[in-house]
């Protein structure tokens, strides 16, 4: 089995949806591990705040589960695309991604 990552070894930033996410502003207000998220509360700027799950992870690790049988046993396999992405000569512009390190 394969060394896995836990989940208070990986990070999320907290952004501001309201304001600064849809107008690509701002920085992240802070970080947080998943096993705080995963745990219903983080303390941020000194405030408690509860959090909350927007998917299932026990349903997610059935599904990766199912997933796994699949594959072991040669009955899932990946198709051709359905459609190309476009490349540097279709002229589609597309913004760029801010790169924000993560601080350690």
């Amino acid at each position: 089995m394969l060394p896995g990552v836990r989940d208070d070894e990986i990070f999320a930033p907290v952004v501001d949806y309201s304001e600064d996410y849809p107008n690509a502003e701002g920085e992240p207000l802070g970080y947080v591990s998943y096993a705080e998220l995963r745990s219903g509360c983080i303390t941020l700027n000194g405030r408690q705040i509860e959090t909350a799950s927007i998917s299932s992870y026990s349903k997610a690790r059935i599904i990766a589960g199912t997933l796994k049988e699949w594959i072991e046993a040669g009955e899932f396999e990946l198709g051709n695309p359905v459609q190309l992405l476009p490349s540097v000569e279709s002229g589609i512009k597309f913004r760029a991604l801010k790169y924000r390190p993560v601080e350690s």
